[in-house]
């Protein structure tokens, strides 16, 4: 739901997508395609409480990706400036791993979302 305006409207240079509904990720995944942004984004399928654990895994392994590594060994451009956690009816289960996901030089916003009642 917010990788397409965040990089249609919002001019973001990469993003990366958790989403687990079959149907939504086809749907993604056309969107992305129709909308010719496809090659400014990464689709990973599952929780993103469970995805994003393996995606920091594999960035951290042994230096397998290192076209995602600095000459010092650091993590480049896979962590991230923003992320946007649309798990309802709180997304409060996936904090701590998407605080851990945030670029470690600068930090980053956390936009989280939850029911709220009235």
């Amino acid at each position: 739901y917010y990788a397409l305006p965040a990089l249609i409207h919002g001019g973001a240079a990469h993003v990366t997508a958790c989403e687990w509904n079959i149907h939504a990720l086809k749907a993604l995944r056309y969107n992305l395609r129709a909308n010719r942004v496809e090659d400014r984004s990464t689709v990973l399928e599952g929780d993103c409480r469970e995805s994003l654990k393996g995606f920091l895994s594999r960035c951290n392994n042994d230096g397998e990706d290192d076209d995602d590594m600095t000459e010092d060994g650091n993590l480049n451009e896979r962590l991230f400036d923003r992320i946007s956690l649309g798990l309802l009816p709180s997304s409060e289960g996936g904090w701590s791993i998407a605080v851990a996901c945030l670029r470690e030089s600068t930090g980053g916003w956390l936009h989280v979302h939850a029911n709220v009642p009235t």
